[in-house]
C-alpha cells in the first residue's frame, strides 16, 4: 500500500462541454430530484457555436476558470479543449484517442487531464497554477482499454494530489492509481469486474474515495476507502445501467450517481457522505428528451460547489448539452 501525504482542505470538481454551430435549448423536463433544473442548455465554444463531439464532454472548474475537454467529433481521434463557457475552441496538440479524455482541478489554479492513447497507455497532461502546459506523459505501468476512458479526481482542494480509476488493459478488472504530488505509484487491484470502466470521486465531508462501476450483472456497484486507508469491496446499489456510470460529491458531502439504461434514458440516484442512499433511482422524463436528446455516451457529472451538473452528448447530432441535475440537499 502507498503512503499518502496529509491532505489540505477538501476537493471541488466542476464540468461542461464542445465544437460547431448553432441549436436551440430543448424542452422543461420534470424535476424530480431536489434542486433539479428543468431545462438543458447547449454546450457552446467561440461565442455562439455549438460544441459538437464524439464521446462524453468533460469540465472542471478551479479557482473561478473553467476548462472543458472533448474528442473531434469526426474519425480523427483528436482532442480539443475550450476555456470558460464559451471559449475559442483549441486543440490539444500531441493527443489522439478513440476513447473520451476527462479532466480535475489540480493545484489551486491548474487543471490536470487524462487520456487513453491510441497505444492503450494513459497519458496525462497539466496546466499549472500559472496555466503553463506541461505536454503530455505515459503514465508508466498503466494500460486500459482502447475505449475506455479512465476517471481522476483531486484529492483535497488545491491539492497536486490525484486519484485515477480505469478497467484493466487486459480483462475485466479494475485498477487505481495515486498521484502524490510528484509521482504515480504503483496500481492497486480494485477487485469486481465491468464490461465498461470504473469512476471515481473524493468527497471532502468524510475524507474518502468514492468509486462506482457498471457490473457485468448491468447493476450498479460502490465502494469506498478513507484517506490514506485500503478500499472496502464493492457493494451493490441497485440500478440497471447501459454503459459505464458516473459519480460526484458535492461541497455538502452528498453525492450523485448518474449512468444510461438501454433506451439511452438518464438515471440518477443521491446518496449521503457515507455512501447511504437518499432517495430511490429516479430518470429523465420528457417528451423532448425522449424524443430526440438521448444520451449517446456516458453522461459526465460537473460540480460546482454545491451543485452537481450532468453533461452529456445527445444520440442524433452530437451536440453537448448540460443542465443542473441536483442542488447537494
Amino acid at each position: 500500500m502507498f503512503s499518502w501525504k496529509k491532505w489540505r482542505s477538501a476537493a471541488i470538481a466542476l464540468v461542461a462541454a464542445f465544437s460547431v454551430l448553432v441549436a436551440t435549448e430543448a424542452p422543461a423536463l420534470a424535476s424530480s430530484v431536489p434542486g433539479e433544473s428543468g431545462t438543458w442548455q447547449v454546450e457552446h465554444v467561440n461565442g455562439r457555436q455549438v460544441l459538437y463531439a464524439t464521446g462524453t464532454i468533460a469540465e472542471a472548474r478551479n479557482n473561478g476558470r473553467l476548462l472543458r475537454v472533448w474528442r473531434a467529433n469526426d474519425n480523427t481521434g483528436y482532442l480539443w479543449a475550450a476555456w470558460d463557457n464559451s471559449g475559442q475552441a483549441y486543440r490539444l496538440d500531441g493527443a489522439a484517442s478513440w476513447a473520451s479524455p476527462t479532466i480535475t482541478p489540480w493545484g489551486n489554479n491548474g487543471f490536470a487531464i487524462v487520456h487513453t492513447g491510441t497505444d492503450g497507455r494513459i497519458y496525462w497532461a497539466t496546466y499549472n497554477d500559472q496555466l503553463q502546459w506541461s505536454g503530455w506523459h505515459a503514465i508508466n505501468g498503466q494500460t486500459t482499454q482502447l475505449t475506455a476512458p479512465p476517471s481522476v479526481t483531486q484529492v483535497g482542494a488545491g491539492s497536486q494530489q490525484l486519484y485515477m480509476v480505469y478497467r484493466s488493459g487486459s480483462d475485466f478488472g479494475m485498477w487505481g492509481s495515486f498521484f502524490d504530488g510528484t509521482y504515480w505509484q504503483n496500481a492497486q487491484n480494485l477487485g469486481g469486474s465491468t464490461y465498461q470502466w470504473p469512476a471515481v470521486t473524493w468527497n471532502q465531508s468524510t475524507h474518502r474515495l468514492y468509486a462506482v462501476h457498471t457490473g457485468t450483472d448491468d447493476q450498479v456497484y460502490m465502494q469506498w476507502q478513507e484517506y490514506g486507508g485500503t478500499w472496502h469491496g464493492w457493494f451493490s446499489v441497485g440500478g440497471y445501467i447501459n454503459g459505464a456510470t458516473a459519480i460526484a460529491a458535492t461541497s455538502t458531502g452528498n453525492m450523485q450517481v448518474a449512468g444510461r439504461d438501454g433506451s439511452n434514458h438518464i438515471w440518477y440516484r443521491e446518496f449521503n457522505p457515507y455512501g447511504y442512499p437518499l432517495r430511490d433511482w429516479s430518470y429523465e422524463t420528457a417528451s423532448g428528451y425522449q424524443a430526440y436528446m438521448r444520451a449517446a455516451w456516458p453522461v459526465f457529472l460537473s460540480v460546482a460547489g454545491s451543485v452537481i451538473y450532468t453533461i452529456l452528448t445527445e444520440n442524433t447530432g452530437h451536440i453537448g448539452y448540460y443542465k443542473q441535475s441536483y442542488n447537494g440537499n
